[in-house]
């Protein structure tokens, strides 16, 4: 009896100094931490300071570049409404670009009609003075990637056509009355050259080219031309006034 009552002491005895050396190990770890958090306050405080300041800078900046874009938008005279405007008209011809090849792909002449006028409504729309602003440039690129991208898919089609007869896409794909050509070059379909145009209605382009009866008749050659003058056409989309271009026979 006595011998167990020994052991029951011992073990006590055993807990609660376990329980001591605990107590004494979180105290001490408490203690750490209490200093660490006082010596990081000062930084924090720094900090918390700093994210301040560049706050501050940030609106400076941000107020700053609003009321040098709104300047801009003055000297032009226009307004952030006129240009939220054109945007919007923009991305609506690269929407309405886009869609004719589900639109029109079993009607080759509306669509080869369509890509025309998108190529003429680009146009009006980079004479006016908001095509001036750097960052409508990007716009024009998406337009101009997809009339690219919808010529390139709508002459597949047409060659894929055993119903579409060659004298019937370059019908179409003439430029109407109303884009006025300046002048014709050279009578016949013989001539060797063709002098690029331009003029305030209408524009010449590889694709405008092409179809011209004194060059190909055939809009669809313009990659032709393309290679028969990459010495002096850098990108088939950029062509100049003046320039002369080799006609390939």
């Amino acid at each position: 009896m006595i011998k167990k009552l020994l052991t029951v002491i011992l073990l006590v005895m055993l807990l609660a100094e376990a329980a001591k050396i605990t107590y004494e190990e979180y105290s001490k770890q408490l203690s750490t931490a209490k200093q660490t958090e006082e010596e990081a306050l000062p930084r924090i405080a720094e900090l918390k300071s700093k994210i301040a300041t560049l706050k501050i800078e940030i609106e400076q900046t941000q107020k700053s570049s609003q009321q040098a874009w709104e300047a801009t938008l003055g000297l032009l005279g226009t307004t952030q409404e006129d240009y939220d405007d054109f945007i919007n008209r923009v991305e609506e011809l690269r929407v309405e670009t886009e869609s004719f090849r589900q639109k029109y792909a079993d009607d080759l002449k509306a669509w080869s009609v369509s890509i025309i006028d998108s190529e003429n409504k680009l146009q009006t729309m980079k004479n006016n003075k908001v095509a001036a602003l750097q960052r409508v440039e990007e716009y024009f690129e998406a337009v101009t990637l997809a009339i690219q991208t919808s010529k390139g898919a709508h002459s597949e089609a047409a060659q894929a056509s055993e119903n579409t007869p060659a004298e019937k896409v370059t019908a179409v794909a003439k430029p109407q009355a109303s884009a006025t050509v300046v002048s014709q070059k050279s009578s016949g379909s013989t001539a060797e050259t063709y002098t690029v145009e331009i003029s305030n209605q209408y524009r010449d382009c590889l694709w405008k080219i092409a179809g011209k009866p004194e060059v190909f008749g055939n809009p669809y050659r313009w990659k032709e031309l393309y290679d028969a003058n990459a010495e002096v056409i850098k990108n088939p989309n950029l062509i100049y006034p003046g320039q002369t271009l080799k006609i390939p026979r």
